[in-house]
């Protein structure tokens, strides 16, 4: 199961640009809620690559991605296999 994990990195249109404050809520094909994350932002002096991760173990596809965005739009993604995408609102 190597690499077998969902990453998003949010894009922003009518929200902020990297979707700080937005909610994100990722469930399988049988509505199970495998994670929930908050876009934050990192105050350190280090890069941050906004990359949001969620390991999928064994949980079955299809995935569901709720985001809350920061200026109130909610909207669902779907995903079919493990891997990297950018979700713009």
């Amino acid at each position: 199961t190597a690499h077998h994990a969902l990453l998003f990195n949010l894009e922003g249109t009518s929200s902020n640009k990297f979707g700080i404050g937005a909610r994100l809520t990722l469930t399988d094909a049988n509505d199970t809620v495998i994670g929930f994350r908050v876009q934050g932002l990192n105050s350190n002096i280090s890069q941050d690559t906004h990359w949001m991760h969620f390991g999928l173990g064994e949980y079955p596809a299809p995935y569901r991605l709720k985001v809350d965005w920061p200026d109130g739009v909610m909207r669902s993604y779907s995903f079919s296999e493990p891997g990297k995408y950018k979700v713009k609102q």
